[in-house]
């Protein structure tokens, strides 16, 4: 009767029906059988002494097939316990997402400042810095805006947000916003000296209150450089105050006492075509 060695044993039970892996102490043992196995010849002994039987044969036959078997094992057990490099998922992957970007907007936001008031059409020319020749002017920074004919012989000396000024020889007519309201008590204060209550007029399109002429000294208007304009002794003052739709217009002309009457005619003649811009 033959007797099975170990080896072909555990080849039964591996080759066994389900049987997906070997236990520990199979491959410990198998291990043992191929480590006390001699695999080459001693020095000074033949290659083979006597011819290989065949229970010989299958059990070397087993015992390579079980040691292919078994480092293929092990290689499997390896590789399925290696750590597997995670792949960035889809999800993680960089890429351009449309719900990343705000949509344009088909209309304009509305914006936080207020929308400036459009100039008005203005007749004329814009009152030049020197002399200008006769026909109607404008102002361009001071308002409200000032629209009126000249004849001959005037120049403007100045304009700003806070005045202009114009100059015929010695006299000067000046627009400003010295009165707060067109009202008598507003106008006077234009003119301290005059010893008379102001009175209504019209000039041009507008209407207001006039006070009459007086010797005066002192500041008479400020600049928007807030530079003090004073009038020198000997100089006499006549002023309007006028509604210009709603806005309050100071016109106050200055000229030496002796030319006060001759400036005032001229004065006149233009202040009687101011006109409202177009």
């Amino acid at each position: 009767m033959n007797h099975r060695t170990a080896v072909e044993l555990a080849l039964d039970r591996y080759l066994a029906d389900r049987g997906e892996r070997l236990p520990d102490r199979v491959l410990e043992e198998t291990l043992t059988a191929i480590d006390h196995t001699p695999q080459r010849r001693r020095a000074g002994l033949p290659w083979r002494l006597q011819p290989v039987s065949n229970p010989l044969k299958a059990a070397l036959a087993a015992v390579v097939l079980m040691a292919v078997v078994v480092a293929g094992s092990l290689l499997l057990q390896r590789q399925t316990t290696l750590p597997v490099a995670a792949s960035p998922s889809p999800s993680t992957l960089a890429s351009p997402s449309p719900a990343a970007s705000a949509p344009p907007s088909s209309t304009p936001s509305p914006r936080a400042t207020s929308v400036p008031s459009p100039t008005p059409s203005l007749p004329g020319s814009a009152f030049a810095a020197g002399p200008l020749a006769a026909g109607t002017y404008h102002s361009t920074a001071f308002t409200p805006y000032v629209v009126a004919t000249l004849p001959d012989g005037w120049a403007r000396a100045g304009e700003d947000r806070e005045l202009l000024r114009l100059k015929r020889g010695n006299a000067e007519l000046g627009f400003a916003h010295n009165a707060a309201a067109v009202a008598p008590a507003d106008a006077h204060g234009t003119n301290r000296g005059d010893p008379n209550a102001p009175t209504p007029v019209t000039l041009g399109a507008f209407s207001g209150f006039e006070t009459s002429t007086t010797e005066t000294e002192g500041t008479l208007y400020i600049d928007e450089g807030l530079r003090a304009y004073d009038a020198p002794p000997g100089t006499s003052l006549h002023t309007w105050v006028l509604d210009v739709d709603g806005r309050v217009l100071t016109i106050l002309l200055t000229a030496p006492t002796a030319e006060i009457d001759a400036a005032l005619d001229d004065a006149r003649a233009v202040l009687e075509t101011l006109a409202r811009p177009d």
